[in-house]
């Protein structure tokens, strides 16, 4: 007599490495499993407001204080730096974490070690692209030993003095054009290989 007893149900499991263990996504799993909504309500951040104004700020002071002489503006060097900090920040995934927001790093299930590099081709880690980010910029420091390498050994070859370019950075170190080719391949081998084993 009385209700029959019916057999246990596997319990629901929610996949933090796939889907993140934030509060959206966590409300999300509930609503999907019980049609229970959860409503996240979450204070207002003001940290990003507070970054801009504060780089706002030290950008105009920094141009009122070298009013008189603006030519750092046309320094195409420091141009070039920039415009490669940004593509190396959109190389890397940044806008991806910023629309996803992954977690940082994951804890191997098997092993409870750290893991900074998801093993999915379908997500990404914030370390994993700071990590990649960092071997960008290290293969394009290579490619630019080799460049002003070449063009030291162009302009020996056209210039009696032999001198580099004085817009060059390099020229700052005085490095032999040789030793300045091989540092340059050998960045790019080696920060390249680690680049292929992080995408293997």
């Amino acid at each position: 007599f009385g209700p029959k007893l019916s057999g246990k149900k596997k319990p629901e499991q929610m996949d933090f490495q796939r889907q993140g263990f934030d509060a959206d996504a966590i409300g999300r799993f509930v609503a999907d499993q019980t049609e229970v909504h959860v409503r996240v309500i979450r204070p207002p951040n003001y940290t990003a407001p507070v970054v801009i104004a504060l780089f706002v700020s030290l950008l105009l002071g920094m141009l009122y204080m070298k009013r008189n002489s603006l030519d750092f503006l046309l320094n195409r060097t420091m141009w070039g730096f920039v415009c490669m900090a940004i593509t190396f920040i959109f190389m890397s995934g940044q806008m991806w974490n910023h629309i996803r927001g992954p977690p940082f790093m994951i804890n191997n299930p098997q092993t409870k070690e750290p893991s900074f590099i998801h093993g999915s081709t379908q997500f990404q880690l914030i370390a994993e692209t700071y990590i990649v980010a960092v071997l960008y910029a290290l293969i394009a420091v290579g490619f630019i030993c080799v460049n002003e390498a070449a063009d030291q050994t162009k302009e020996k070859k056209n210039a009696a003095g032999g001198k580099p370019k004085p817009n060059s950075l390099m020229a700052l170190f005085n490095i032999p054009a040789n030793t300045l080719a091989i540092i340059g391949l050998v960045f790019i081998c080696i920060f390249f290989s680690f680049l292929l084993s992080v995408f293997r």
